[in-house]
């Protein structure tokens, strides 16, 4: 781990808390000339006897929407 640089949470969010898997979300931050970068990565493996397409997506669409709010809060506070 790298404190003050990376975050990792490990479990299964949303809808992927009742099948057989794990997750982890990475939050990786870095200064630069114009700011902070942060991004972040969110990985699922496991079973489900639907397979992951549809979840992925929602998963996507879901978690890209907060990273927008995120994004608008920080740059409100700039």
């Amino acid at each position: 781990m790298l404190p003050g640089k990376v975050l990792r949470l490990r479990g299964a969010l949303g809808p992927f808390q009742g099948l057989a898997v794990d997750g982890v979300m990475t939050w990786s931050v870095k200064g630069g000339t114009d700011g902070t970068d942060i991004s972040f990565t969110y990985s699922v493996g496991g079973y489900s006897k639907d397979g992951f397409d549809a979840l992925s997506k929602a998963t996507d669409h879901v978690l890209g929407d907060q990273i927008e709010h995120l994004k608008k809060l920080l740059d409100v506070r700039r």
